[in-house]
């Protein structure tokens, strides 16, 4: 047992590490078994989780979990709303996995709880590309290498 506050489960998020000791969870300690809670964001990506001994100072990897997916992953997600151009107009912006060819990209709004039937609107698409965004000769190498 005293190892095992030693042992966490470790999931790699965007570039960055979330993690909590195995024994975050009282039943573990007891009879070896628990449940941990992470918080994943949709990254349009699978996730892995890996299991680690030896703390985060000397970390020797145990086992890594199947691949975990979102039912959904093209969905649209992270849903803006701006000020528009005048004070009756509102910009409503997303980020979504789907090409411009896969789906009608479309903003709903109106009073529906009171039974009314919603507005559609057309919303227009712009695509952003690496190239677009950082040049085309950027990667992350290089960039933390001269940056």
């Amino acid at each position: 047992h005293g190892r095992s506050e030693l042992l966490c489960w470790c999931v790699f998020v965007c570039g960055g590490l979330q993690y909590q000791y195995a024994n975050y969870s009282a039943n573990y300690l007891h009879g070896g078994k628990g449940a941990i809670r992470f918080q994943l964001i949709n990254q349009r990506s699978d996730f892995s989780f890996a299991l680690l001994a030896g703390g985060l100072e000397n970390p020797t990897l145990v086992a890594v979990s199947k691949q975990v997916a979102f039912k959904n992953p093209k969905a649209p997600v992270f849903p803006r709303l701006a000020q528009g151009k005048t004070h009756d107009e509102m910009t409503v912006t997303w980020t979504s996995g789907y090409d411009i060819g896969e789906a009608y990209p479309f903003v709903e709004w109106g009073v529906v709880a009171s039974g009314g039937n919603p507005t559609r609107t057309p919303a227009g698409t712009l695509t952003f590309s690496r190239g677009s965004m950082c040049g085309t000769s950027y990667s992350y190498t290089e960039r933390r290498l001269t940056g």
